[in-house]
């Protein structure tokens, strides 16, 4: 699973890795990216993240309809490689929770 979530790892090998389609792959990750950035607190590294937040992370992405493929990976490890693909850019999901955030409160004030 470590190797799938090099950063170095050209994307044309995570889907040929995952045995998915090229184009099933990347909506996966757009996908889970979205989620996780419902989910998931990216100000808190993965290795300090709760185990049960993301079980239950695992849980809502296996339960989402559009993901349903993603069942054939047993214990949804695949889940996994795509959140630590989306930590590889910690900061920049950050800014997007910032941003999505900012958004949902409809705030007059400046974000930065």
């Amino acid at each position: 699973m470590d190797g799938l979530c090099s950063p170095r790892l050209p994307a044309r090998y995570l889907h040929a890795g995952l045995r998915m389609n090229p184009k099933t792959c990347y909506k996966t990750q757009r996908i889970i990216r979205d989620l996780a950035l419902r989910h998931i607190d990216f100000s808190i590294p993965y290795l300090q993240q709760s185990p049960s937040q993301i079980e239950f992370f695992k849980r809502e992405v296996l339960l989402d309809v559009e993901l349903s493929h993603l069942m054939a990976y047993q214990d949804g490890w695949a889940v996994e490689v795509f959140l630590r693909i989306a930590y590889q850019r910690p900061k920049s999901m950050r800014n997007f929770q910032v941003i999505q955030n900012y958004m949902i409160q409809g705030s007059t004030t400046r974000l930065f």
